[in-house]
C-alpha cells in the first residue's frame, strides 16, 4: 500500500510546485504530513469516488488542499496495478506455484492495497474464467497471519480437517493495551494488550476526603489519549 501512497504524493508534489513554486521533498517535516494525509485519502477513494487533502500549516503556515477522484487515482497508480497483474502471470507460467489457476478455491487479498477498487477488480478479472473462485479483500493482514498459524499448528498436529471455516474461531482482541493515567502522570495498564473482548475490568485508585467525582484520562499505548471518563464517587 506505501507504494500507492507515495504515487499520491508525487501527485500533489508537482501540484504544489506548479502552484506554489515551493519544493516540498526538501521539507521532511511537511512531507510527513503530506504522507499521513494522503494515506488516508486513499483509504476514503476506496469507498468513494472523490476525496481531498486537508492539511493546516503544511509549510511556512500556509495551508493546503488539494481534491482527487477516482479516476485521477487510477491514471497516476496505473503502473503498480500493472505490476500485480505481471506478478500473477509469473507465478502461474513459470511453473513455481505446484498448482494451477483453476485449482484455486480462495484468493485472499490483504493489506492497503488490497481495498483499492481497481486492484481488486483487475485480480478479480485475471482469475473471471475460473469457476468458482471466491475472492476475498475484506481480511486484516494480522488475521491472516494469525489463521495461517492455526491452520500450520492444526496440521503438524494432525488435527485439520480442511475446513477453515469450521476449525479456527474468530475473536475480537484489543490492538493495543490501554489504561489510565495517575494522579502523578504515570501510565497504569488496566487491560493489556491482545485481551479478548468483550470483558469487565476492575480499577481501584485512592480519592480524597469529600472528593465526589473522579476524571479518568484514558490512554491507548501509554500515549495516545482516547477520551476522558468522567466517574460519579456517589453513584460508583
Amino acid at each position: 500500500g506505501r507504494f500507492f501512497d507515495e504515487e499520491i504524493v508525487e501527485f500533489f508534489a508537482k501540484l504544489i510546485m506548479k502552484k506554489r513554486y515551493y519544493d516540498i521533498k526538501d521539507n521532511r517535516k511537511a512531507m510527513n504530513k503530506i504522507r499521513n494525509a494522503c494515506e488516508d485519502l486513499k483509504n476514503s477513494l476506496s469507498v468513494s469516488e472523490r476525496g481531498t487533502i486537508q492539511i493546516d500549516s503544511l509549510y511556512d503556515g500556509i495551508d493546503f488542499s488539494g481534491p482527487l477522484s477516482s479516476a485521477r487515482f487510477e491514471m497516476i497508480t496505473h503502473r503498480l496495478v500493472s505490476k500485480i497483474i505481471a506478478v500473477l502471470d509469473k507465478f502461474f507460467t513459470e511453473g513455481n506455484a505446484g498448482v494451477k489457476s483453476n485449482e484455486i478455491d480462495y484468493l485472499i487479498l490483504t493489506g492497503g492495497a488490497s481495498q483499492i477498487k481497481k486492484v481488486k477488480s483487475k485480480v478479480e478479472g485475471y482469475f473471471y474464467d475460473v469457476k468458482n473462485i471466491k475472492v476475498l479483500s475484506s481480511q486484516y493482514p494480522q488475521e491472516c497471519a494469525a489463521t495461517g498459524v492455526a491452520i500450520q499448528a492444526s496440521l503438524l498436529e494432525e488435527g485439520f480437517s480442511g475446513n477453515i471455516s469450521e476449525e479456527v474461531k474468530k475473536v475480537q482482541v484489543t490492538p493495543n493495551d490501554i489504561g489510565v493515567e495517575n494522579e502523578n502522570g504515570d501510565y497504569v495498564c488496566v487491560i493489556p494488550k491482545y485481551s479478548v473482548v468483550p470483558l469487565v475490568k476492575e480499577f481501584s485508585c485512592g480519592l480524597k476526603e469529600g472528593q465526589k467525582k473522579v476524571f479518568l484520562n484514558v490512554l491507548e499505548s501509554g500515549k495516545k489519549s482516547v477520551g476522558v471518563v468522567d466517574v460519579n464517587v456517589e453513584a460508583a
